[in-house]
């Protein structure tokens, strides 16, 4: 069965797919910006199948005597964030793999951030990942995932995570064997962060155009994703995506994807409801607007071209058009 990222399905309705999973079962450790990955989960139902616990150490001291004191005083840290996921992981193995362990494919998903403080005076940000089985005894998965909050409200950047955790752990157990895939569901929500943030309203994804994968990203590398608004229509908004690999050994930086999304702003009646203009702050900005009405306009004359496309009346004069072309007509 081909595996395509399902543009379709909200981040509730992928939690209650992973709670109605049999096999998926473990923990969740957050730190900083809320619990609301956690949060997501219990709300879709079902979660008394996957949750086998939840928890939060916001206190320094706590947090020290559970995964250990870290050389770098730093607790919004990629180290942290390992501690944590070797920790949880390590107690699910330690203590349910002897009991379900045959039928269970276990994660400990764990994240630490720093979201906006009441002063707005920091910037926000912060670690997850997932240490996750594909089968059951079987080895373990990492992914891991450095997040920027640029949400000037500090609820809205623990709905960001929380959108953000549900969809990766999703990847993680659905997409897991088409990288390519995998990073478009990612982009999908980052578009829709995005985009909602704008819009003001629940955003639903219209189309994707330029996927295309420039330069390969190999196991190990950051993986930076990048998005902005770049153009507003009355109920539709585009989306660019620009996706950045890091090699953190010879700090070199490659472009590896552009992508624009075309997402549409739905009312609580799903239907789709007016978007706020855009402010052009620079040139940039200027630019990409731009250029993302152009790219509209020619998709919509390629459309149209498209539909006035008739297959010739005379049959033998299709087998000729087919000369030099690598394909073969059966019965000709």
């Amino acid at each position: 069965m081909d595996i395509i990222h399902n543009t379709y399905i909200g981040t509730k309705q992928k939690a209650l797919a992973i709670n109605l999973d049999p096999k998926i079962y473990g923990s969740f450790a957050e730190i900083g910006a809320g619990q609301d990955v956690a949060a997501n989960f219990f709300k879709a139902g079902a979660s008394s199948g996957t949750i086998a616990k939840t928890m939060s150490a916001y206190d320094m001291t706590f947090s020290d005597a559970i995964y250990g004191a870290q050389q770098v005083k730093r607790y919004v840290s990629e180290q942290r964030l390992i501690s944590m996921l070797e920790h949880e992981y390590g107690l699910l193995i330690e203590r349910l793999a002897q009991l379900r362990g045959d039928t269970t494919t276990f994660f400990a998903f764990s994240a630490t951030f720093s979201a906006l403080n009441y002063h707005k005076t920091n910037e926000g940000h912060g670690w997850m990942g997932v240490r996750f089985q594909l089968e059951p005894n079987g080895v373990f998965h990492d992914v891991v995932i450095h997040v920027k909050l640029l949400d000037n409200d500090n609820n809205l950047q623990q709905q960001a995570v929380g959108i953000l955790g549900v969809n990766l752990m999703y990847a993680c157990f659905y997409y897991n064997e088409v990288p390519p895939v995998f990073l478009l569901s990612l982009m999908d929500k980052v578009a829709y962060v995005c985009a909602a943030k704008h819009a003001g309203n629940y955003c639903v994804t219209a189309s994707i155009d330029t996927v295309d994968f420039l330069h390969p990203v190999e196991v190990g590398e950051l993986v930076s994703l990048m998005a902005s608004v770049n153009y507003v229509g009355k109920t539709s908004l585009v989306v660019g995506i620009r996706v950045i690999s890091e090699n953190i050994k010879n700090n070199s930086v490659l472009h590896t994807n552009t992508s624009y999304f075309t997402m549409v702003a739905k009312d609580d009646d799903n239907k789709p409801v007016k978007v706020p203009g855009l402010i052009l702050e620079n040139r940039e900005q200027v630019r990409r607007f731009i250029e993302a009405r152009r790219r509209k306009e020619i998709k919509q004359s390629y459309m149209k071209e498209v539909e006035q496309i008739q297959m010739p009346d005379n049959y033998e004069h299709c087998i000729d058009l087919l000369m030099g072309e690598r394909c073969l007509v059966a019965g000709e």
